[in-house]
């Protein structure tokens, strides 16, 4: 079995070669269990790729459970990677609380919250009975986007959508260093992306946003 080096080495190598010639800027350390949480430093690895593929920075998973404010604001100073969107918010204390967004920057997964925000969810196939499928689970559909409809402020006299709202929360913290969206049908890159042209979010939109569940 090859050591970290190698193997860290032979990723990078691959991924080198797929993406050329853009060069490799972020690479993302996923824990391999909840107890593992922190990345290696780049003084602890020596894989020598030349300065054109050396990476410029990395990113740590942080963990779906555990101890979130002592991840974020306890560890050391860097760039981290999680899920952060209008219906998952459980990041914000931790980086919020002892300045810690002062220290650690966050690239922020799924900030249309699996496509419930943005509408996507509704094309997916297990949404639509077939044959081979059972009924609907209703129940399921009102545990999904009951919290959806709550946030039917937001959208109020058509001044944004409720995608554009999404993304707008997001970026709205200092310490969110990008957010990654899943690419949209070309019929909706308008949307997203003239998502800074609307009106902000309000400081009393935000207390509500937080009173959603």
């Amino acid at each position: 079995m090859p050591d970290l080096n190698t193997a860290l080495r032979d990723s990078l190598e691959g991924s080198r070669r797929r993406l050329a010639p853009v060069p490799i800027g972020v690479i993302e350390w996923l824990a391999g269990d909840e107890t593992a949480t922190a990345g290696p430093s780049e003084s602890s690895l020596t894989y020598d790729l030349g300065k054109e593929a050396a990476p410029a920075i990395w990113a740590t998973e942080l963990p779906r459970a555990g101890n979130l404010s002592t991840d974020a604001a306890g560890g050391s100073p860097g760039l981290v990677t999680g899920e952060l969107s209008l219906l998952e918010t459980e990041l914000i204390p931790a980086f919020e609380s002892a300045g810690a967004g002062r220290r650690s920057g966050l690239i922020a997964y799924d900030p249309f919250a699996g496509g419930r925000l943005d509408g996507s969810r509704f094309a997916e196939q297990s949404l639509l009975p077939g044959p081979a499928t059972g009924p609907v689970d209703v129940r399921r559909l009102h545990e999904e986007f009951d919290p959806v409809l709550r946030l039917g402020f937001l959208t109020e006299g058509r001044r944004r959508t409720l995608g554009q709202a999404a993304l707008q929360f997001v970026l709205a913290w200092s310490w969110v260093v990008t957010t990654v969206v899943p690419l949209p049908s070309p019929e909706r890159f308008d949307e997203l992306l003239d998502y800074t042209t609307r009106p902000p979010l309000t400081g009393e939109e935000l207390e509500r946003i937080g009173l959603v569940k």
